[in-house]
């Protein structure tokens, strides 16, 4: 039975003599890389690849949209694993962590810096133990810095460190640390952009940050806010303090707990810009120092002050990809498929300024 309060929901009961009912999330993610550097260079000028990943069951899909511009379902590295893919993640130094519907990983050097698309790395799956629970089911990870990730239970919600062990002649394998305790079941992980942290997301919308320090690499936990709703998406910018941005599955643009913008179908940060789209279709620029300006009343109104509009109609559907750091232009994904790249007159501006 479909949710009527979520289309992306479907509740499902199995005839067995445990009469399971199973609720079903469908959840779609792009998963863009780090603001990564050519060739690992410190030069801020370097392009900023944004390899996008893309699952189609057993095959990965690898474009770097920093350097080219190929539509889906074609891509710039296809490559084809012997179980169907469960998600992916980056490390902050660009390697890829794919893992399967089988419990085991497989890790790839940096694509598109040397590194060989052939050759992967599998990390044996692990059972993981929660509250006296054995599973080898986790719904999601994410590379938190050097060999630590984390992870969430299917079954429980509950967050748990792993750890990467051996390689550079070695078998790899996984160490699963104790249960993270948190006041609520995590809804998601989200990785925050150009630091060895990331957002962990509740379901009560309560959102923190775990961080990994020390040579010892320790994670720790702290509250830095709290949405109204959980969101699809969350971003903090760069240097933005707590400041966090997110949109919820009404559409509803959230900034901290306050609504700014309604109807919003997807959303990227930019250097000193956030962008969203519309149903409208309209595409829209918001300069960061609107938030950080303690003279504005934040505001619905005062922001649509603040705002830019790009005076173009976009395709009805159109969902933005990324737009690359020190650029001018941003990626569209098409509904039929196809990628368009945009040069916005905010865009081209602040980059002739920067000149």
């Amino acid at each position: 039975l479909w949710s009527d309060d979520d289309p992306n929901v479907v509740v499902v009961g199995f005839d067995h003599q445990d009469s399971n009912v199973y609720t079903l999330d469908w959840r779609f993610d792009l998963s863009p890389s780090d603001s990564m550097m050519l060739s690992g260079s410190a030069d801020t000028s370097a392009i900023d690849l944004k390899t996008i990943a893309m699952i189609d069951g057993k095959k990965l899909l690898l474009t770097p949209l920093g350097k080219m511009l190929v539509p889906p379902p074609m891509a710039a590295v296809t490559v084809e694993l012997p179980v169907p893919i469960s998600s992916v993640c980056w490390s902050p130094a660009g390697d890829v962590a794919v893992l399967c519907s089988d419990g085991s990983l497989q890790i790839l050097g940096r694509p598109f810096e040397g590194g060989d698309s052939s050759r992967w790395s599998k990390v044996p799956a692990v059972e993981v133990e929660v509250a006296g629970d054995r599973t080898r089911r986790i719904v999601q990870l994410l590379w938190l810095k050097g060999r630590v990730l984390l992870a969430i239970c299917c079954q429980s919600s509950a967050l748990v460190p792993v750890l990467l062990k051996g390689g550079e002649g070695e078998s790899w394998r996984m160490e699963v640390g104790a249960k993270i305790d948190t006041s609520a079941p995590v809804s998601r992980l989200l990785r925050e952009e150009g630091r060895n942290a990331c957002l962990v997301q509740l379901e009560d919308g309560q959102v923190l940050e775990a961080e990994c320090a020390g040579e010892q690499e320790k994670i720790t936990m702290k509250s830095i806010g709290k949405m109204a709703t959980t969101c699809n998406k969350l971003m903090i910018p760069r240097g933005g303090g707590k400041l966090i941005i997110g949109i919820n599955k009404r559409g509803k643009l959230l900034v901290n707990e306050e609504p700014l913008a309604e109807s919003v179908t997807s959303c990227c940060l930019h250097d000193k810009h956030l962008i969203y789209t519309t149903a409208s279709c309209d595409l829209v620029f918001v300069p960061l120092s609107f938030f950080s300006s303690s003279s504005s009343v934040k505001s619905s109104s005062s922001m649509s002050m603040a705002a830019t509009n790009d005076q173009r109609l976009l395709e009805r559907g159109a969902q933005l990809v990324t737009a690359p750091l020190n650029d001018q232009k941003v990626v569209l994904l098409l509904p039929r498929g196809n990628l368009e790249i945009l040069h916005p007159q905010s865009l081209v501006v602040h980059h002739c300024c920067s000149l």
